[in-house]
């Protein structure tokens, strides 16, 4: 049996790697996690996000990379790491340190799939060794890059429901209601979506005996948006105060509604810009046999 250059190349590239993983991987004690956290992942049924890749990520990284580098992370970037994880929403519900072990996992992935694209020369115009570190690179990179996809779509979504919830609550008051039971009169009225989970989490933290203002800071923490972080300071600053609040939020709609306006007439102000770039290249060749195909006409009559 003869074995190709090419595959002797990649079993022999496992084999290095799988032994440096031994010898340097640090001996740390397994988590035992109960069964509602295996499920769970520690989270209740209804936060439980539908994600697909979510559902191979952490199988994955647990069978494969059980013992975690957690002696090489500094506090400062554990506490980066948390702040995206919290902002995200945590799709795959991870720790700081599982985070690290699924970045190490998908460049380990992505330099195999580099490295067999690189053996057997199936990108020839790029250089073996750039095709290997591209591949090691996009899949170090991806955790982060869908993390941070899923903290943009949170707080666009946020955005465009916080105005409709505002008003909600603004007319609750007026009838004279204090904050934290209009509140919870106002979120079952509000249409499925993220910020009516997120509102509900803030009237079952109170009703767990949390401050309002505790609660509110949790969201505004999760929510990286300046129109929530405007919310919310303005709602903790009028309890301490006992200011009238419904004039506060009234203005906040206002503020809120007004952004969000504003951010529409952005991209429709790009729009042309964007739609510039495939009406060119979809127009410019019709146009090319407009306007030269008589010329090209004439030259063949002549010869």
């Amino acid at each position: 049996m003869t074995f190709s250059p090419g595959l002797v190349a990649v079993l022999a590239a496992l084999t290095v790697f799988l032994t440096l993983y031994a010898i340097f991987t640090p001996v740390i004690k397994a988590r035992r996690d109960s069964i509602k956290d295996e499920f769970f992942g520690g989270e209740s049924p209804s936060d439980v996000v539908d994600d697909t890749l979510g559902k191979y990520a952490k199988p994955l990284l647990n069978n494969f990379l059980p013992q975690l580098p957690l002696k090489n992370m500094s506090p400062a970037k554990r506490n980066n790491i948390a702040d995206l994880l919290i902002k995200s929403g945590n799709p795959w519900k991870l720790s700081p340190e599982e985070y690290v072990g699924v970045q190490i996992v998908f460049a380990a992935i992505g330099f195999f799939a580099g490295l067999v694209l690189a053996v057997f020369n199936l990108i020839p115009v790029v250089p073996p060794y750039a095709i290997v570190a591209m591949f090691a690179l996009i899949g170090f990179a991806l955790p982060y890059s869908i993390h941070n996809s899923r903290k943009q779509t949170r707080v666009k979504e946020i955005q465009r429901q916080l105005p409709e919830a505002l008003d909600l609550l603004v007319v609750t008051l007026t009838s004279g209601q204090p904050f934290e039971p209009a509140l919870n009169q106002v979120v079952p009225q509000l249409p499925p979506g993220l910020l009516r989970d997120e509102l509900m989490k803030i009237n079952l933290k109170i009703r767990a005996g949390n401050t309002l203002e505790r609660a509110l800071t949790d969201f505004s923490r999760e929510i990286a948006s300046e129109e929530v972080e405007s919310f919310v300071k303005a709602i903790i600053q009028s309890q301490k105060l006992g200011a009238d609040i419904t004039e506060t939020l009234a203005q906040q709609a206002n503020f809120v509604r007004n952004n969000h306006e504003a951010r529409v007439q952005q991209m429709i102000a790009r729009l042309s810009t964007v739609m510039f770039i495939p009406l060119a290249a979809t127009m410019l060749p019709a146009f090319l046999i407009i306007f030269l195909a008589p010329s090209i006409n004439q030259l063949t009559g002549l010869l």
